[in-house]
Formats: C-alpha cells, structure tokens, sequence
C-alpha cells in the first residue's frame, strides 16, 4: 500500500473516531433536539472561528490554544493531543513549517449534542508561503465538538480535520 493511500485510511479511522467518541461524551440528544442550534450558539461559534482565522494568519499559537477547551482531545494521523497546551505546542510546531498567508475556514452546519454541546462541520482552506516564498494551497474538511464551559464560552472540546487530494 502506497503511502498517501495508508494515510487516507489513518485519517479516515481518526476521524471516525472522533465523531463516535464526541457523541459518546456528549449524552444521547433527546428526541426533541433541534436540528440547528439557536442563533446565540451560532453567533459565539461563528466568532470564535474568526478569532481561530485571525490568529492562524497572525501565528499566534496562544490565542489558538485559548479557543479550545482546557481538556481537548484531538487525534491527528500520528498521535491523539490531549490538553490546551499540547494543542498549543503542536501549533506553534505547525507554524514552523512556513508563514500562512491565507486561511479560510466555512461551516456547512452546527447541530447542538445535548446541553451545552455542538457538533460543526465545515471545510477551511489554507495558504502558507513555502521557504521559497511560494504560496502552497491546502484544503479539506473537519469536525468539531464544541462544549460551553462554565464561564460561558464555547470551546473546542475536540476535534479533527482531514487534507483533500491535491488537485492536478
């Protein structure tokens, strides 16, 4: 099996992963769960995604980390990040690798899991300038479990994405 193919596969069990163990976390949704969430659960969603977006392009791995939950759990293709500073660490690592030039990130829904969870789905794109200056497009999808904590705000409690295939 070829690399990228034995990849495809890891990220596609992560995934899977993520989503059976979010909705395990989040209780059973009773039958009476809506289909959306209410407006002030998709307006603090959708401005902790702009804050996400604002501090990806100032690679500020802090205020990433402080968007997710003290006790985040997100699997990768390698390894399973557990806790805001591991999440933190594995950003800062990830900006290493070049300077994002672009980040755009799109919510196809957000259903609420219970009391005080979501679940969102969406795609985000993403543009790093290589070490030559070269811009370097990558897309795909993800999957957040969202949870309110105490304080009010709603964190990343856990999540994963995936790269599409590059395009020809």
């Amino acid at each position: 099996m070829t690399p990228p193919r034995r990849i495809a596969r890891l990220v596609k069990a992560a995934f899977g992963s993520a989503v059976s163990l979010g909705l395990m976390a989040c209780g059973k949704p009773t039958a009476a769960t809506p289909e959306t969430v209410g407006p002030e659960v998709r307006a603090a969603i959708d401005a902790a995604n702009a804050e996400h977006q604002a501090a990806m392009l100032r690679q500020d791995a802090a205020a990433v980390a402080a968007l997710y939950a003290e006790d985040v759990t997100s699997p990768t293709a390698t390894e399973i990040i557990r806790g805001r500073d591991a999440k933190r660490r594995i950003t800062e690592a990830r900006f290493g690798g070049g300077k994002v030039i672009a980040r755009y990130d799109s919510t196809d829904l957000v259903r609420p899991l219970g009391d005080g969870y979501a679940l969102e789905i969406g795609r985000w794109s993403a543009t790093v300038a290589d070490s030559a200056g070269r811009p370097v497009t990558s897309e795909g999808r993800y999957v957040v479990v969202w949870r309110r904590d105490p304080d009010g705000a709603w964190r990343v409690l856990s999540d994963i994405g995936n790269v599409a295939p590059a395009k020809p």
